[in-house]
């Protein structure tokens, strides 16, 4: 209920915890925002959506559980663990599977943060953005990373640069 694909926006407006109860929180004020979704994004929540929607009924969740008979989301062990062997499909990773069932990264360049890299690149393509983009401004930057402070944004990811980018 909390993605509007026919006005762009993704609201973020509270959290559920592990047994799906609705809690009208966040991890701090400024989290409760409104994404803008691009088109590529809106296009892909619109087939996510349709395709748990028809897997999925029970679910309250956006990533639902991959077992049908849990009602609850996907353990963040469980997101690390799809995008790492996405990664060493596609030879971005060497892995290993251990005993327990856990992944081991053996070798990446991705390897320390698998889960923030998209997030890290956004943020650091927005600051480096600001001076040759008149629209971009230190206000709207850290709004779209959920911080109340630019200060916060610029102290995270302020100071790296995009390697290969042209």
């Amino acid at each position: 209920s909390h993605v509007d694909l026919e006005n762009g926006y993704l609201n973020v407006e509270g959290v559920r915890d592990r047994n799906g109860a609705w809690l009208n929180r966040t991890k701090n004020q400024a989290s409760k925002r409104a994404i803008e979704l691009d088109e590529h994004s809106s296009k892909f929540l619109k087939y996510w959506l349709g395709y748990v929607n028809q897997h999925y009924q029970h679910s309250l969740w956006l990533f639902p559980s991959l077992r049908k008979s849990t009602y609850g989301t996907l353990s963040l062990k469980k997101v690390s663990e799809l995008i790492w062997t996405t990664y060493a499909d596609m030879g971005l990773a060497t892995i290993e599977r251990r005993y327990d069932g856990h992944i081991k990264v053996v070798e990446s360049l991705f390897k320390g943060a698998p889960l923030k890299t998209f997030r890290h690149r956004l943020a650091t393509m927005l600051i480096n953005s600001m001076n040759s983009e008149k629209t971009l401004d230190a206000n709207y930057v850290k709004s779209v990373l959920g911080h109340s402070r630019f200060q916060t944004t610029s102290g995270i990811y302020g100071n790296h640069s995009l390697v290969g980018t042209a």
